[in-house]
């Protein structure tokens, strides 16, 4: 789907309701509205192709590529609600009295808001699975408890956001959260299952999540306290990969809190892959493959790419579905860095559906940000395996340094006592040798006949001079 220029902004338009001095706009009849929209489009991960549109500004209060704002913008703020009484939580008028007390900006209000909830608020793991009831999910239950699903999170926001005078919205609708897989068909008959916000600042509409921003349920069911800067404010464009707005069955009226130029339908969202924060935070993008199932046979070939400044260095992990158990793939998938994208080869050992997660890291220097994070997630769903026994040689980390491409052999076995004709591709290294057989230089491209000799491993090392000093490996082969 193209996406080009767009000058109307989809601002929802809310009935009249206590505590709300401001009314958003939106003064033209949604019909008439949306088959403009249809012609243009603002980009974002589910509206990949086409020119590159900017969110609007007062929608997104974070840099280009989702970071959040620095840390020391609410240094103050942040300190101050960490450092509330215990006693408020018996008292929304009193904590919002002391918030109120360091600052009456809507803005450090709505922040002071979020870090007292993340604090304060443990997620209802135990009632969200069923071990025990649900604990009650009004504000002033919460407040006092300490503990509530996302439905509690949301009305302690809004409770707080209106006694500080602070146009809010309670939003519910489908999210993509701990249970939600690939294979899950959402539609308008499914029942919803999580509740965000909106906020207004300054006249403009922004998205917020207390839920997913104080924390994460662990594979184990625990629930693990983290402050997630992602959530607060998020960039709409972001939010929609993983919260689509449902509220009492009203699509028309829901679709406006998406707080897009060109909303996304519900079948869109439904089949997109799931982004992680990370994703955004590297500028990170899925081209080849958007939608999160995928059917295949035999072998499939992957494409994704950076749209920051930074080349991103993917990585693949692939897993095997067994009931409730999932189990890890060796050797079954190939990536390489191109010239625009990088390129995955995946080849699962035998039919079944397997979990491919996708993670990555900015091509830099600075080792201290030097950890591949979790960037998407897929579900294969594999007919046919030709091959059972096939795996893709190891890769190092030197291989996407180097920007190694394996052109042949692609088999990490190779069968014993046999000449096996390699042909790599890589711009900066200088000498490539496999075992103690040279390979031939012609620009990037190094080719020769290796003789793989007796069984055991077969490394392929390179050097950006011709000296031995500097060697690296980049590969290595099983010989069978």
């Amino acid at each position: 789907m193209g996406c080009g220029d767009s000058k109307r902004v989809i601002v929802p338009t809310i009935k009249n309701e206590s505590n709300r001095n401001a009314k958003l706009q939106g003064q033209t009849k949604t019909d008439k509205r949306e088959q403009k929209l249809k012609k243009s489009k603002i980009e974002h991960p589910l509206h990949h192709q086409g020119e590159k549109k900017p969110v609007p500004k007062h929608e997104n209060r974070k840099t280009e590529k989702g970071k959040e704002p620095e840390n020391n913008k609410y240094k103050e703020i942040d300190e101050h609600a960490r450092k509330a009484p215990k006693e408020l939580k018996y008292s929304s008028d009193d904590l919002v009295n002391y918030m109120s007390s360091f600052t009456k900006d809507p803005e450090y209000l709505v922040r002071g808001f979020f870090i007292w909830i993340s604090e304060n608020i443990q997620y209802d793991v135990d009632g969200y699975f069923g071990k025990t009831g649900k604990a009650p999910c009004d504000s002033e239950s919460v407040m006092k408890n300490g503990k509530s699903v996302c439905e509690g999170y949301a009305k302690v926001m809004e409770e707080l956001c209106r006694k500080a005078n602070v146009p809010v919205k309670k939003i519910s609708g489908f999210a993509k959260g701990f249970k939600h897989t690939a294979e899950e068909i959402i539609t308008g008959q499914t029942k919803t299952n999580h509740a965000w916000n909106a906020v207004q600042l300054a006249g403009k509409w922004y998205l917020l999540d207390s839920t997913w921003g104080s924390g994460n349920v662990s594979h184990s069911h625990e629930f693990e306290k983290k402050l997630n800067e992602f959530y607060f404010l998020t960039n709409p464009k972001h939010l929609i990969c993983t919260h689509f707005p449902y509220i009492n069955n009203d699509m028309e009226e829901s679709i406006k809190w998406q707080l897009l130029g060109e909303p996304v339908s519900l079948s869109e969202f439904s089949r997109s892959i799931r982004y992680w924060p990370s994703a955004f935070k590297i500028g990170a993008r899925a081209v080849s493959h958007t939608d999160g199932l995928v059917e295949m046979a035999n072998e499939l070939k992957m494409t994704f790419k950076s749209i920051g400044k930074e080349e991103i260095i993917f990585s693949a992990r692939l897993e095997l579905q067994d009931g409730d158990t999932f189990h890890k793939q060796e050797n079954a998938t190939y990536g390489y860095m191109g010239k625009e994208c990088y390129t995955f080869h995946v080849h699962p050992r035998e039919p079944g559906t397997y979990k491919l997660n996708i993670f990555g890291r900015p091509n830099v220097e600075d080792t201290q940000n030097n950890t591949s994070t979790s960037l998407m997630k897929y579900t294969l769903k594999c007919s046919k395996v030709g091959d059972k026994h096939f795996e893709y040689p190891q890769t190092y980390a030197n291989t996407d340094v180097e920007k190694v491409i394996l052109h042949e052999p692609l088999s990490g076995k190779l069968r014993a006592n046999t000449e096996v004709h390699f042909k790599i591709e890589t711009p900066f290294l200088q000498m490539v040798r496999v075992g103690k057989t040279m390979l031939q230089r012609s620009g990037s491209i190094f080719t020769g006949l290796v003789e793989t000799g007796t069984p055991g491993k077969l490394c392929v090392w390179g050097n950006r001079s011709l000296g031995f000093d500097g060697t690296k490996g980049i590969l290595k082969f099983q010989v069978v």
